[in-house]
């Protein structure tokens, strides 16, 4: 062998040594922290305590197990393995809870550890961050929602401790919080100064064991609000949120203003204060996403009577006016007309409704007729501009076979009970020309 094949077999003999040494250097340290990991793993149970009242909320148990991820190190074109630790979560009290925490990490040197558990409420995820010392067979930390670091839990879990079910039979009745259902009862007065009776009825809907878990550790509750002024009229927050911390209860929901020719559709908001005496007491404004100010108030107060039950609508019957007047309706000839306004009844739902929102129009049947004679038209869905007190109305009529058209149009119009006056003027296509006719209240 010469001295030029000699040495290219010694170069790669080195190269080759190199390279395992430093896969076993890889594969070592890999073992080495690995072997941190490990150190940490098993089932660390226990309770999870209150911050703000130290009752146990309930019994809590992590199980770390130390593993490999596939990672890309320095030399990418070889394969390496990263060591992390995996946590699973399981707590119990009325509710079971069983989920993979995220992004979990431990630092062998200094204990810490931390992970981060989703919750879905409501279709959105809210993180649970998990912090705390692992040291000595033991793992002290607490559990917060994310924005709620005053609240949550802590927890001392020992390592292969109690099984859940003992530590379950040690754990404090926590129900305070996750009530099903509260009642109240007062007035609503609106801002035309009318007054009418509410009651106010807080549901918590059915939740999952996340949400359970969740709101033992915010002050936050989801509930649905609901305004019921009997007679079917009811209004239903179906997101409020009632914050226990501030007392703050909120919500927003889109109802329909019937009885219009728009049938607008309006956002209600409810803003509410829960006061903390022992009364329950709750001062509510209301306001409309088209009206900046407040639209009504009301005061309730923490009662054992049940909301009224779904019974018949309560629709008030329809009101008519009776007008006299009279007017040139030929050439020469002087007639005495009557005008006759009805206003269509309406439901309970639909008067509490226009007392949140005061309607800009109305809808009423109007019929203009000679008392002594068969001549008369009805105008039905006659507007009525509240705004301007102004009345209009059309119609058509078949008359020898040709299509007539009347109109109506009254200014300075109202609907009082007293005695009343307005000027009118009556068109038909038949003659061609407006008349002007004076109405009064009759009777």
């Amino acid at each position: 062998m010469n001295r030029i094949t000699l040495l290219a077999a010694l170069v790669l003999q080195l190269a080759c040594a190199k390279d395992r040494n430093v896969d076993d250097y890889k594969e070592d340290r890999l073992r080495e922290n690995l072997a941190k990991l490990q150190a940490v793993e098993g089932r660390y149970s226990g309770f999870l305590v209150s911050k703000k009242t130290g009752n146990r909320l309930g019994v809590l148990q992590l199980k770390l197990e130390a593993t490999t991820q596939p990672t890309t190190g320095n030399d990418e074109s070889k394969p390496a393995a990263t060591p992390v630790v995996k946590s699973t979560l399981e707590f119990r009290n009325s509710t079971t809870l069983r989920i993979e925490g995220q992004k979990s990490y431990y630092d062998p040197n200094s204990g810490q550890f931390q992970t981060e558990i989703p919750i879905q409420q409501n279709g959105k995820t809210i993180s649970v961050n998990m912090n705390g010392v692992l040291r000595e067979g033991r793992f002290t930390g607490s559990l917060e929602a994310l924005g709620y670091s005053e609240d949550g839990g802590t927890t001392d879990l020992v390592l292969n401790g109690k099984g859940l079910e003992e530590l379950a039979q040690e754990s404090d009745s926590f129900s305070e919080s996750n009530f099903t259902q509260k009642n109240f009862s007062g007035t609503t007065r609106f801002s035309d100064g009318t007054v009418r009776g509410v009651h106010l009825n807080l549901l918590r809907p059915p939740a999952t064991s996340e949400e359970d878990f969740l709101s033992l550790l915010t002050p936050v509750r989801s509930l649905v609000a609901t305004l019921n002024y009997g007679g079917r009229a009811r209004i239903s927050f179906g997101d409020a949120q009632w914050d226990l911390r501030s007392g703050a209860l909120t919500g927003q929901t889109a109802v329909n203003v019937e009885g219009n020719s728009t049938g607008t559709v309006i956002q209600l908001l409810l803003g509410c204060q829960v006061s903390a005496n022992a009364n329950g007491d709750i001062d509510c404004n209301h306001r409309t996403s088209s009206i900046g100010g407040v639209i009504a108030q009301s005061q309730v107060r923490a009662s054992q009577e049940a909301p009224p039950m779904d019974g018949p609508s309560e629709a008030r019957d329809p009101m008519t006016r009776s007008y006299e007047g009279s007017g040139e309706f030929e050439p020469g000839k002087i007639y005495a007309v009557e005008l006759r306004v009805q206003m269509p009844g309406k439901t309970r739902a639909q008067e509490i409704m226009e007392l949140f929102q005061p309607p800009t129009e109305r809808l009423l049947n109007v019929n203009l007729f000679n008392p002594r004679s068969s001549f008369g038209t009805d105008f039905l869905d006659t507007k009525w501009d509240l705004q301007n007190s102004r009345l209009d109305g059309v119609a058509t009529q078949q008359i020898s076979g040709q299509t007539a058209r009347f109109s109506i149009s009254c200014q300075n119009f109202s609907f009082p009970d007293a005695v009343y006056e307005f000027n009118c003027s009556y068109y038909s296509s038949l003659r061609g020309v407006s008349v002007p006719v004076r109405f009064r209240s009759k009777g």
